[in-house]
């Protein structure tokens, strides 16, 4: 009697485990999804409000900071936010996603774009070329140049597409020198 009642309580055990290691791994891949799709839906709007037609109408406010500053992150229009944070209205259509999934998706792209815009390089070896994450470098290009880096999370639609600026990882490396001297001292 007791080996089959330990049996049993080990079974449940066991089930318990892997469902909620299954729902574990799931997530995580769902996150990623998210991180994939977001960052390819950003890309491509993000070229298209570069475009002649769109760019006055759209997106010229947040480019009239050259140099980014953590603020600039959310100096937008509305029109904008409605172009490249649409995502966050679809992706529950697009993927199976949990709203609190989701919603740390969202923290994660706000908490990267403040970043992304603070003129200094934290990224350290998590963005040293060629690793895929963009660094800081990455986004402060693009308000330098206008025409480069239009990606978010990752540079692979730049580098595929030609978009990335043809100097972008050797100043993401000197950057990113410079960052870890200032920090070692």
């Amino acid at each position: 009697m007791f080996f089959r009642q330990f049996g049993s309580l080990l079974a449940t055990i066991a089930v318990c485990y892997f469902a909620l290691l299954a729902c574990y791994l799931i997530t995580c891949v769902i996150v990623v999804a998210s991180l994939l799709l977001f960052d390819t839906w950003f890309y491509w709007l993000h070229r298209l409000i570069h475009t002649r037609f769109f760019y006055r109408r759209v997106h010229r406010w947040h480019h009239l900071t050259i140099t980014p500053v953590v603020w600039s992150n959310n100096s937008d229009r509305l029109v904008d936010n409605l172009f490249l944070q649409s995502y966050w209205l679809v992706a529950h259509l697009l993927i199976p996603i949990a709203p609190a999934v989701l919603f740390a998706h969202k923290i994660y792209d706000q908490i990267t774009g403040v970043i992304g815009h603070s003129g200094y390089e934290h990224g350290g070896r998590w963005c040293w070329p060629p690793s895929p994450l963009v660094g800081v470098t990455h986004h402060d290009q693009h308000h330098q140049f206008f025409r480069c880096n239009y990606a978010t999370h990752f540079s692979w639609w730049d580098r595929v597409m030609g978009t990335l600026h043809p100097d972008h990882d050797s100043v993401l490396k000197a950057n990113l020198s410079r960052s870890r001297r200032s920090q070692a001292l």
